[in-house]
């Protein structure tokens, strides 16, 4: 079991992260399809949702639903 964050490794409370490529790679998901993309990651999703949307990844993610978590309003606003 692994989060999912913009660089790999152990952090925090000796949590096993890897990034979103990785995690592709890991399950066998390259070259496919995911129709939905779901992520709850209590505020991992500010530095990782550039990588939803990144080619490398190697995947296409037709749905992307996530739940957002910040106390800093201004990061609400994200451009397009």
């Amino acid at each position: 079991m692994w989060g999912v964050s913009n660089k790999s490794g152990v952090f925090g409370r000796n949590i096993l992260f890897k990034t979103l490529r990785e995690t592709v790679e890991e399950l066998g998901h390259v070259g496919k399809t995911i129709d939905i993309f779901k992520i709850d990651c209590e505020g991992c999703e500010w530095a990782t949702y550039p990588s939803w949307f990144d080619d490398s990844v190697n995947v296409l993610l037709r749905q992307v639903l996530v739940e957002i978590h910040s106390n800093d309003h201004s990061r609400a606003e994200v451009s397009e």
